[in-house]
């Protein structure tokens, strides 16, 4: 909310308020809705609960956007931009006219890092017993993996690269070079791979962090070409 906030303060308006107290009761509402369920039951339905708050915060952004198009930005934003530009008319131009562009890649940027990383993990919970048995059965042969909170939070931040990678593909028209992304990664596992229980685990959280990357593009996309 605060992003959208700071991102939008050059054409703030009625409708774009309305949105944001749509939001944030949204929030509010989930927040409540999560104390009533246990914890076990809160950790098995969280996919579920996230990615429904998630299309109900699209499908409202998407409607007040269209609400509240053409929208005009506001006069001391245009000379505020102008000083710090230094009267370059070009650059001042271009930015009115891709202000709501750039707002929505870097939003689906931002996504990548700590959304696409709950879907992830919410995916993986669904199965609390797959990560327990790859590290065992990988600790049971000749080669070693640690089971240490860095190694899982390297394993994230290589999962938001993955992200970042794959979305950059799909908004650039370049799909098929994601398999080349794929490959090199890979290549790092490729002993660990022969594992099947570690192959399952392995599999199912690259599938899903790439899986995100394209459906997130694709949304963009067709959201920019409308």
């Amino acid at each position: 909310l605060t992003v959208l906030v700071m991102g939008t303060v050059a054409f703030l308006n009625v409708q774009l308020m309305l949105c944001y107290a749509a939001l944030a009761m949204i929030y509010v509402l989930y927040g409540l809705a999560g104390r009533r369920i246990s914890r076990d039951e809160a950790k098995r339905s969280f996919l579920q609960r996230f990615v429904t708050q998630q299309i109900l915060i699209g499908v409202i952004l998407f409607a007040v956007w269209r609400w509240a198009l053409p929208m005009q930005l506001h006069g001391w934003f245009i000379s505020s931009e102008k000083w710090l530009l230094g009267g370059s008319g070009e650059i001042s131009a271009w930015l009115e006219h891709h202000n709501i562009v750039i707002l929505i890649v870097v939003s689906s940027y931002l996504f990548m890092v700590d959304g696409g990383a709950k879907i992830v993990r919410g995916m993986l919970d669904k199965f609390p017993n797959l990560y327990r048995k790859a590290i065992t059965s990988l600790q049971s042969e000749d080669h070693k993996i640690s089971d240490t909170p860095e190694e899982e939070s390297v394993g994230e931040w290589i999962g938001i690269l993955e992200r970042f990678i794959a979305l950059t593909f799909v908004l650039t028209d370049n799909v098929t070079a994601i398999a080349f992304a794929l490959t090199a990664k890979s290549i790092a596992r490729f002993k660990e791979l022969e594992n099947k229980d570690f192959a399952e685990y392995y599999l199912l959280g690259t599938s899903g962090s790439i899986a995100i990357a394209l459906i997130i593009g694709t949304i963009i996309k067709v959201i920019l070409s409308l």
